[in-house]
C-alpha cells in the first residue's frame, strides 16, 4: 500500500466521498489499499480523534499527534483482524501516539482543554477572571505531576466519556488497572490542589 497522502486527507476538499456500504465494507475497501475508502474512514473518525489527541497533548501538538496515528492506521490496516474493533483499535493506536509526544517532550499538557464536566453549566457566569486565571495556573501546576498514562486515562474517560473499561481497552491495561490509576491520578491532582497543611 503506498501513496497515502495524509494532508489530502486531513483537506476538507477531500471529504466529498460517495459512500458506498456500511462501514464493515469501509474497512475492508481500506485494508485492501483503497486510499478513497481511508479517506472516508478519516472523515467519520479524525475528529474525535483530534479532540482526544488535544486533551492528552495539548492543542498544539494534537495535529501532529493525530496525523501520525493515522499514518500507523494506514500501515497497520491490513493486519486488523476484527472490523467490529476498528474505532477501539484506532483510538489506541491514538493514544500510543499522545504517550510517545509526552514522554518525549519537557513541557506538559495544559489541562486547559480538559473537560471534565460537560453535562453541567454553571448557573452563574462564575468567580471574575483573575480566579478563574489563578485556579487555572493551580490546574496547570496539578498536572504537570500526573504520568503520561494517567493524562490519557483521564482524557479519555473524563473528556471522551469512555467507561473505565473501554479507556482500559484504549490503552491495552486491565480494567482494574485502570480504575487504579485513575483513582491515583484523581488523588494526585487532588493533593496538588488541596491547600498545604503545616505541621
Amino acid at each position: 500500500m503506498g501513496g497515502l497522502d495524509v494532508q489530502r486527507l486531513l483537506e476538507p476538499a477531500s471529504m466529498n466521498i460517495k459512500r458506498s456500504g456500511g462501514l464493515n465494507s469501509t474497512i475492508r475497501r481500506a485494508q485492501e489499499g483503497d486510499v478513497d475508502a481511508f479517506a472516508e474512514l478519516v472523515e467519520r473518525h479524525a475528529p474525535e480523534l483530534h479532540r482526544l489527541a488535544a486533551a492528552i497533548v495539548g492543542p498544539d501538538d494534537a495535529a501532529d499527534a493525530t496525523q501520525e496515528a493515522l499514518i500507523s492506521a494506514w500501515r497497520q490496516l491490513p493486519k486488523l483482524h476484527s472490523r467490529d474493533s476498528f474505532h477501539p483499535w484506532l483510538r489506541a493506536i491514538l493514544v500510543n501516539r499522545c504517550r510517545n509526544v509526552l514522554r518525549g517532550r519537557s513541557r506538559r499538557l495544559s489541562p486547559g482543554v480538559l473537560d471534565f464536566d460537560r453535562r453541567s453549566e454553571p448557573a452563574d457566569p462564575g468567580p471574575p477572571m483573575d480566579a478563574r486565571l489563578t485556579e487555572q495556573d493551580s490546574l496547570d501546576a496539578a498536572f504537570e505531576i500526573l504520568s503520561p498514562d494517567q493524562r490519557a486515562l483521564l482524557s479519555l474517560h473524563y473528556t471522551m466519556d469512555l467507561s473505565i473499561r473501554e479507556s482500559a481497552e484504549a490503552l491495552g491495561i486491565p480494567t482494574g488497572t485502570a480504575k487504579s490509576r485513575l483513582n491515583g491520578a484523581l488523588e494526585a491532582l487532588r493533593a496538588a490542589l488541596s491547600p498545604e497543611v503545616e505541621s
